[in-house]
């Protein structure tokens, strides 16, 4: 099963999408949910991003509950958590981690590059929702890659 929905306040609805799959695990036959999105860039105003926000969680809460298997939800949410960051996008964070498992915060180990730590902020992330077991999470950053965007290649080691 797959299917997509596009995010309301979207700035381009064939981009502003939440796109899901349902998989099976050939080694346990264990059912999940992976789904990825790419929220509107924040400005000054948060209000597209919290409706997009409120939408994808209750999205992904009815995946949940319809297949009755954890959901891991990845994408760039232009969200970053509390601190040297804008409101807006926290707001986002905070919104999405109040519903789903941040899987960097989870996780048993966390390796990052020498350019950017897997503590600091993002815009990328990956959520889940169920029973998942995060072994470890990884941000691939270059210092010497810094300067060309604010995403990075985050990877995770997941037990379902």
């Amino acid at each position: 099963c797959y299917g997509n929905t596009a995010l309301e306040m979207g700035s381009n609805s064939r981009l502003r999408r939440v796109v899901w799959g349902l998989f099976r695990n050939k080694s346990t036959s264990a059912d999940f949910i992976v789904a990825n999105t790419h929220f509107n860039v924040m400005s000054t105003d948060s209000s597209a991003g919290l409706v997009q926000s409120r939408q994808l969680t209750d999205i992904v809460r009815g995946l949940y509950e319809k297949y009755d298997c954890p959901v891991l939800v990845t994408g760039d949410f232009n969200a970053k958590k509390r601190g040297a960051v804008s409101y807006c996008t926290s707001v986002v964070y905070d919104v999405l981690s109040l519903k789903m498992t941040d899987v960097r915060n989870s996780a048993e180990s966390r390796v990052s590059g020498n350019g950017k730590a897997l503590s600091g902020y993002s815009v990328d992330h990956i959520f889940s929702v169920g029973q998942v077991r995060g072994r470890a999470c990884c941000i691939l950053s270059q210092r010497e890659l810094c300067q060309l965007s604010d995403h990075y290649l985050l990877y995770a080691d997941i037990v379902i």
